[in-house]
């Protein structure tokens, strides 16, 4: 609801996962090939 009043329909999300905790790297950098991988 939050996302459909206040962006345009393109931007809004088709769908939201809450993760607790995401992959990172020896740098601290979030490793988004795996985030991506788990989305599907």
């Amino acid at each position: 609801m939050f996302c459909r009043q206040r962006l345009a329909a393109y931007k809004v999300p088709s769908a939201f996962k809450i993760e607790s905790e995401l992959a990172r790297n020896a740098t601290g950098k979030v490793r988004k090939n795996l985030l991506v991988a788990t989305v599907g």
